[in-house]
């Protein structure tokens, strides 16, 4: 049995913005590999190696604890009791911005509530506005604004 071939990455692809934490990795699966080696670095060398784990049974694996809006690069290898294969194409992605939450206020509704709009800045936009109301007496409603900073 000759050693595996080179994975193809599958997901998160490559320059790919926005991607959820914790995040999700996918390869392709190679017939002779018995498992699989996982590099995550801060930079195109790695040689500011994040997360490195060998011996992956499966094709995909959630990784926990990246940062908010940073480039990563990763890089998958094959191996099997022949030894391992080259690493894969390295590819690049961008985790998403922070969210924050920016104000939340509570009115009890006798008439019509009285609705404070926060200030946004130049260098942040709205990415939610959520009204949460109760059904019974006292009446409630919630406004709750979540701002993200602009790239």
């Amino acid at each position: 049995m000759p050693i595996p071939d080179i994975p193809s990455l599958i997901f998160p692809t490559s320059g790919s913005i926005n991607q959820l934490i914790p995040t999700s990795f996918v390869w392709e699966k190679i017939d002779k590999a018995d498992s699989y080696n996982l590099q995550i670095s801060k930079d195109y060398e790695f040689t500011e190696m994040l997360y490195y784990k060998t011996g992956i049974v499966r094709t995909s694996i959630i990784v926990k604890g990246l940062d908010n809006d940073k480039t990563y690069y990763w890089k998958v290898s094959a191996t099997n009791a022949k030894g391992t294969s080259e690493y894969s194409q390295v590819w690049s992605f961008t985790t998403e911005p922070e969210k924050i939450l920016y104000h939340q206020y509570e009115y009890r509704v006798t008439a019509t509530p009285n609705l404070v709009i926060p200030q946004i800045l130049e260098n942040e936009r709205l990415v939610k506005l959520a009204i949460e109301h109760s059904q019974q007496w006292p009446f409630r409603v919630m406004y709750v604004w979540v701002i993200e900073k602009k790239k």
